[in-house]
């Protein structure tokens, strides 16, 4: 296995990133209209949900979302319409957001000999980069943008590259791409310092070796890595190397979302 980043989050790095994205959300939604409010909500409450977690971690783990967002709006109450009942809207989000759709990315190296994991911040567990596809983006949008702000990696360019495949989750439904063509590097530096603490590479030809608690969130995505390989090297296209990956595409039932955030506090510093 090769790490190609591995930086700690720092104290200093979730106070800096929670004041800055605080500072911005009062700058942008200072004195909304009623019109504006409709059209934007959905984006407030997003930020303030980044805001939230790096929040909870750092200055108060007891903290619940709806706590936060009505200790928030009390102290800046110009950021909602006063003819709003902020509390119903956020009633609303909340439904919407739980069902959001996850993407994320299965990355290879060039020669499919390595393929690309990341650790976060908010939870102790190797996983594939990605996230929520946000309300104004498409699937595709979505998981370049994730990939960008976790890795570093630009994956637009390789849309020749990528295909892709839909699994159902309990409540929400999670889109998984496959990636070939990035070139094997040594280094890299996500864009959100304060979301990712390690990357590394893992070849592909010892993957039942890392299979370990850690990897429980995307074990089903791993094992078929070694089928998804194995017929590429047999000159499949990707087309018919995923369709013929019945490990991907008949997954566990009861399956956990391959991205999530930890409900659970962990003492970072």
């Amino acid at each position: 296995m090769s790490v190609v980043y591995d930086k700690p989050v720092t104290r200093k790095d979730v106070i800096d990133a929670y004041n800055d994205l605080r500072s911005e959300i009062i700058k942008n939604y200072a004195n909304p209209t009623e019109a504006f409010w409709e059209e934007n909500y959905m984006y407030l409450f997003r930020d303030l949900k980044y805001c939230f977690h790096l929040f909870r971690w750092e200055i108060y783990a007891n903290a619940t979302l709806y706590t936060y967002y009505k200790a928030f709006f009390e102290k800046f109450p110009d950021c909602f319409p006063r003819s709003v009942d902020w509390q119903s809207v956020f009633n609303k989000w909340k439904d919407s957001e739980e069902q959001r759709k996850v993407v994320n990315a299965i990355i290879f190296s060039k020669k499919l000999r390595h393929f690309l994991v990341v650790k976060g911040f908010y939870l102790d567990k190797w996983m594939f980069p990605g996230g929520k596809v946000k309300f104004n983006e498409t699937d595709e949008e979505g998981v370049i943008r994730e990939v960008k702000e976790e890795t570093g990696l630009d994956i637009k360019n390789l849309t020749n590259k990528i295909v892709s495949f839909e699994t159902k989750g309990e409540k929400r439904s999670f889109r998984t791409y496959v990636v070939e063509g990035i070139k094997f590097t040594e280094s890299m530096t996500p864009e959100k310092i304060w979301e990712v603490e390690k990357i590394k590479w893992i070849p592909t030809h010892n993957i039942p070796d890392v299979l370990d608690e850690e990897f429980s969130l995307i074990e089903y995505l791993t094992r078929g890595i070694s089928k998804y390989v194995s017929a590429r090297k047999d000159n499949k296209t990707q087309q018919q190397a995923l369709r013929d990956n019945d490990i991907w595409l008949n997954p566990p039932t009861n399956l956990p979302s391959p991205h999530p955030f930890s409900n659970k506090t962990r003492n970072k510093f």
